[in-house]
């Protein structure tokens, strides 16, 4: 066990020195009695990371030499560390270290990337305000590296401390963190077993243990600027101006109390929450889309909340209320865009909803602008004068600076409240911009959804921060998805079921290649063992795509927008749960057809393609490019599949562009040979294989291994199928 505190105990007291002489910080060190808090046990926590990537704690040389306690002491207090990847290079026995962690020296070099160096050095900072100012900002730069994201730099994420109550549980949760990114580097199964196991949610919390790990959530999210406001003819907008010193901006993890409510309620459909939705039918109007006026076709019906979703109803579902303006029957505020889509998320998975096929979602802003408008073509959807909007908003001469109850103006003609002001809402789309990729031209279009990426989300609406003219129909502003706002809520559209299904997988345009049965050496190094297939295996060619994801789920996860792209943001659980759907279907049944995750070492026979060399094309790197989207060729997005080259067995993308879910438990390596492996019989984890668009290329080798919790989702996770056919 790395560490073994008990719930709810501080770590490190004021006036206390505690520990192993050489975790101690600086300000430990030095007597410092009253800066002795939050930082100190950050620093610990850096030695311990330090030690756990290469086997040498910080200034383990310096401390050799040094013969007294105080220059120990001294050497912790003035003695800056080198960078670890600096540390590791000038090991005698770096070798030795990377053979034990199942890789080479020069793979772990590769992998103590400058992200990795920030992040401990940060740590180790000798001024304590220089070092993370809590767990959660050291957890979301250690998810993003993991990912495969850049870390923050410098940049501070500017989110408030957390309770202290909470602090000691999240310290438990980081250093089990910790032990995960030595795994995940090195994806040796040994060591894995050695440091422990660890979990990182990405649903919100669902009891009083989950709460204190709620920090967690979403922790592989993308970094985008800050907000921005549209170009072109609308006047720049805050989203949130502050009527306070303070900025708009909230932390997105809940604060729990000891007595706080975190106990969710048993919930069989969105009836039982009472919400409220109005049929919309098809139709076309004149809309703002990538900053020009824009003909738009809604083709199909759908469902939009009569209200904005309130604080009963988040916290009845979701366990918590964040916001700040406290009220049953005000908007929720301060959820982020993964707030709001785990939300629905939610709402759709109880169970009369599920039954029905009803798929609750965020609207896109066409939708959005659509129902705001209402059938008008002015400002407002009550006409163009400012002086009228009071009657139907709330905004920033009008609202006390605070939100309000729903529906407590008057509707738009559609039936609908607040869709001008009180909170400004979260819509589906990335926003256009010229910055990333054009995709709107001014023509007339049909069900647009927005650009596969952007520099962040659409928001619409307006809200008691904002002057009247912001509150137009056609109004819209960037949201940093992973933030949150003291005036940012959400509505709730609906598309309802059942749905139409298709026939078959051909039906979805799936592929397949038979691999023969066969015998290949599985693994790298020490982890080499032979495993023998005795049946042919029926792969998928291309990972699933976003369009055949939704064709048979009934939604779209992803967080880049594009069908054909690998539908991401998907959990193990969903992957299986598309398997049992598409086996369901009339055609696969009728012919005995079972689709399923592949195993792990399916997976890898099907990647190499007979090949013994670090990837399926060969050693030589330089190749890469021609069959991966990794970090270094990606852009930061997911691309089409089938656009870089097959391996020789006809399969694309089996390196980068999205992790992949495999069936089983992750689990040491057999030492013997073994026929169609299945994988362990039990485990907390599961394997994900390939890389992804955001990885180095020593993640995308043949061999490499990660794992996550099975719940995890984010976008850099998909899935391919496999076909196991009644012949």
């Amino acid at each position: 066990q790395l560490l073994a505190f008990d719930d709810g105990v501080e770590l490190t007291q004021e006036s206390q020195i505690m520990g192993t002489l050489h975790y101690m910080s600086p300000e430990q060190a030095a007597g410092a009695s009253s800066k002795v808090r939050f930082p100190s046990d950050i620093f610990a926590l850096g030695v311990i990371l330090h030690e756990l990537l290469i086997d040498r704690i910080p200034l383990a040389a310096e401390f050799k030499s040094a013969s007294t306690l105080e220059e120990h002491l001294k050497c912790i207090r003035d003695t800056v560390p080198k960078p670890v990847s600096d540390t590791f290079a000038a090991l005698p026995d770096a070798v030795e270290i990377a053979r034990k962690r199942g890789t080479t020296a020069d793979s772990l070099r590769d992998e103590i990337a400058p992200e990795l160096d920030h992040i401990v050095s940060r740590m180790l900072e000798k001024q304590y305000s220089r070092r993370y100012p809590n767990v959660t900002a050291v957890k979301d730069d250690l998810g993003d590296y993991l990912a495969g994201m850049p870390t923050a730099g410098s940049q501070s994420r500017n989110k408030f401390t957390l309770e202290r109550m909470r602090y000691a549980a999240a310290i438990m949760s980081t250093a089990c963190l910790l032990a995960t990114v030595v795994a995940s580097l090195f994806g040796n199964s040994h060591f894995r077993a050695e440091v422990g196991k660890t979990q990182r949610p990405s649903r919100l919390a669902k009891s009083k243990k989950l709460a204190s790990e709620a920090s967690v959530d979403h922790v592989e999210r993308s970094k985008l600027p800050e907000l921005k406001p549209r170009a072109g003819d609308i006047p720049p907008i805050p989203l949130v101006t502050s009527h306070s010193p303070l900025t708009g901006e909230k932390q997105t993890d809940p604060q729990i109390t000891p007595d706080s409510p975190l106990s969710i309620q048993l919930l069989e459909s969105a009836a039982s929450l009472e919400m409220e939705f109005k049929p919309i039918q098809p139709g076309t109007f004149t809309g703002w889309l990538g900053n020009k006026p824009t003909e738009i076709t809604l083709t199909r019906p759908f469902s939009l909340g009569v209200h904005e979703v309130t604080q009963d109803q988040y916290e009845r579902l979701m366990g918590i209320n964040p916001s700040r303006f406290k009220g049953a029957n005000k908007p929720v505020t301060n959820v982020s865009w993964f707030d709001a889509f785990e939300f629905c998320r939610k709402l759709s998975a109880l169970p009369a909803e599920k039954a029905a096929g009803n798929i609750y979602r965020l609207p896109t802003a066409a939708e959005w602008e659509y129902a705001c408008r209402a059938g008008t073509k002015t400002d407002y959807s009550f006409g163009d004068a400012h002086s009228d909007l009071a009657t139907y908003a709330w905004y920033k001469s009008k609202s006390n600076a605070t939100t309000h109850s729903v529906g407590s103006k008057q509707a738009n003609a559609w039936g609908l409240y607040d869709m001008h002001g009180n909170a400004s809402e979260w819509t589906r789309d990335w926003h256009e911009s010229s910055a990333w990729r054009a995709h709107y031209t001014g023509s007339a279009v049909s069900d647009p959804s927005g650009p596969v990426f952007g520099p962040g989300r659409v928001v619409r609406g307006g809200s008691i921060f904002s002057q009247a003219e912001h509150c137009r129909s056609a109004i819209e502003v960037i949201g940093v998805p992973s933030k949150s706002f003291d005036d940012g809520g959400f509505r709730v559209a609906l598309t309802a079921g059942p749905l139409k299904l298709p026939e078959s997988a051909d039906a979805l345009g799936m592929k397949f290649e038979q691999l023969p049965a066969g015998t290949f050496n599985m693994g790298h190094g020490d982890t080499q063992h032979e495993v023998t297939f005795s049946k042919p295996i029926n792969m998928g060619v291309h990972e699933v795509t976003q369009q055949q994801y939704q064709r048979i789920m009934g939604y779209n996860p992803s967080i880049f927008n594009a069908k054909d792209n690998p539908v991401d943001n998907v959990s193990w659980e969903d992957a299986v749960e598309f398997c049992q759907r598409l086996s369901a279907l009339t055609a696969e049944q009728t012919a005995g057809n079972v689709y399923r995750l592949p195993t792990e070492a399916e997976w890898e026979y099907a990647c190499r393609a007979g090949t013994t060399t670090a990837y399926s094309f060969g050693d030589d790197l330089t190749q890469l490019d021609n069959y991966a989207w990794y970090r270094k060729n990606s852009g930061g997005t997911s691309h089409p599949i089938g656009s870089k080259q097959p391996n020789d067995w006809g399969l694309h993308d089996l390196h980068g562009n999205l992790w992949e879910w495999c069936q089983n438990y992750t689990g040491p390596y057999t030492s013997s040979a073994i026929t169609d492996p299945a994988g362990p019989p039990t485990g907390s984890s599961r394997v994900i294989r390939g890389g992804s668009w955001g990885r180095l290329p020593i993640s995308c080798q043949s061999a490499h291994r990660g794992r996550l919790d099975p719940s995890v989702f984010n976008q850099y996770l998909g899935f391919r199928v496999c076909l196991t056919t009644s012949e």
